[in-house]
């Protein structure tokens, strides 16, 4: 079977509050943006461009937060914040740029993650001291549309980060069975560093996902469903972990989630190949 290679621009983010409807139309209040003037009187001021409207507004603005714990404590082992990263935000949650576009610099920072502000609130503003987490994790887009040919390979990509507040190391196992598909996830097995009381940066709190999907010879054109799962990881990774993180390491798979709750869920259209 012959092989070729779909470009897909079409993984759907979950959540598009207050973005919805806005694509081709951005209005920013006067009083959001810091105009950069140039002091000599015999020149004019600089005009303000679109990315610096975007930086701007969505930029992170990590010296406003009032924490519970420091910001040099909380968010010092990740990369330092790229200057575009407010344009870079916009452009994905418009589904310009695909995951694959966003390297580590980006996707490392909790601010690129929609339901940060909340988990800001809940566990950095005001924690409880009698309370811990040792689970959590969340799949950033979570759902995805692929439109494909029986003769195409599909490559695409997510985030696997830690939840809010998680305090400990977590051994992952990715797995997607399909009778229908051939599937690859790279990395499938590793271990998530925890979010709390500092966003851990070796090893990483969040990670890209890359998945490699392609049809198996019988596999008939029509609308499918994958899901990746996780299970547990190898023995003798777990016995690795364990030795050097102790009581601080856990079992992703082990988490309260529901029975048979996948954290990715991909449609894909296949369609019969055009004959050459």
């Amino acid at each position: 079977m012959g092989v070729g290679v779909a470009a897909v621009a079409l993984f759907a983010l979950i959540t598009m509050s207050g973005l919805d409807g806005e694509e081709n139309s951005v209005v920013l209040p006067a009083e959001n943006i810091e105009e950069q003037v140039n002091t000599s009187m015999n020149e004019p001021e600089v005009p303000i461009t679109q990315p610096q409207r975007l930086n701007e507004r969505y930029g992170v603005k990590r010296h406003e937060y009032q924490l519970a714990i420091p910001v040099e404590t909380l968010f010092g082992q990740l990369p330092q914040v790229p200057p575009d990263f407010g344009e870079t935000w916009f452009l994905f949650q418009q589904k310009k740029l695909d995951p694959e576009d966003i390297s580590e610099e980006y996707y490392m920072q909790p601010e690129f993650y929609e339901s940060w502000e909340r988990g800001k609130k809940n566990h950095y503003l005001n924690p409880s001291p009698n309370y811990w987490i040792p689970y959590g994790y969340g799949v950033y887009p979570s759902h995805g549309v692929v439109e494909m040919t029986t003769e195409d390979t599909v490559n695409l990509a997510t985030f696997f980060k830690a939840g809010w507040g998680v305090e400990t190391f977590q051994g992952v196992l990715l797995d997607m069975d399909s009778d229908n598909f051939n599937t690859v996830i790279s990395p499938n097995e590793f271990l998530l560093g925890p979010s709390y009381p500092a966003f851990n940066a070796d090893p990483d709190w969040a990670k890209k996902i890359s998945l490699k999907i392609t049809p198996k010879e019988d596999t008939l054109p029509g609308q499918y469903t994958l899901r990746m799962r996780l299970a547990m990881p190898s023995e003798e990774n777990r016995e690795k972990w364990f030795e050097q993180y102790r009581s601080q390491y856990v079992n992703a798979a082990q988490s309260f989630v529901k029975v048979g709750e996948a954290p990715l869920v991909i449609t894909v259209v296949l369609r019969e190949a055009e004959a050459n």
